[in-house]
């Protein structure tokens, strides 16, 4: 009998579905999804509308221009960060979706394996067999078995 890893059995590790990849790869899409409207958003109707924020509300000095233009710089530089996630977060669901498919594949091969393993054994004579044809045989040869 296999021993126990970490608290499972073996008819618990084999009975459990591999349901936490799945709800990972689930929540990384939701997250890519809201990415993907707040970048639309971002890059193309709310921001050069209410985002906005012209030279003049920074004051008259002579610095307001800079200000606004550092202002729209930041927009930029939130727009690229969120792009960036949204890569980051598609490659790592792609790694997640990879990590299952290895899962998968290792634990079928595991499955082959021990099928086989079973199959060479199932029938193996380990000696208690030989032990009791042995008493069989010379049970009446007049020795103290």
């Amino acid at each position: 009998m296999l021993p126990e890893l970490a608290g499972f059995t073996p008819a618990s590790l084999a009975a459990a579905p591999p349901q936490e990849l799945e709800i990972v790869d689930e929540e990384i899409s939701r997250v890519i999804t809201v990415l993907n409207d707040e970048i639309t958003a971002l890059e193309e109707n709310e921001f050069p509308v209410k985002g906005h924020v012209a030279h003049h509300s920074f004051g008259g000095g002579s610095r307001s221009p800079m200000l606004a233009a550092h202002h729209k710089r930041a927009h930029g530089v939130v727009v690229d960060t969120l792009v960036d996630l949204r890569k980051d977060l598609s490659d790592f669901r792609e790694a997640v979706r990879d990590a299952r498919r290895l899962i998968r594949d290792k634990d079928e091969e595991a499955e082959v394996d021990i099928r086989l393993v079973l199959a060479r054994t199932e029938n193996l004579d380990l000696g208690s067999n030989a032990y009791d044809q042995a008493q069989r045989d010379h049970q009446f040869d007049g020795g103290d078995n």
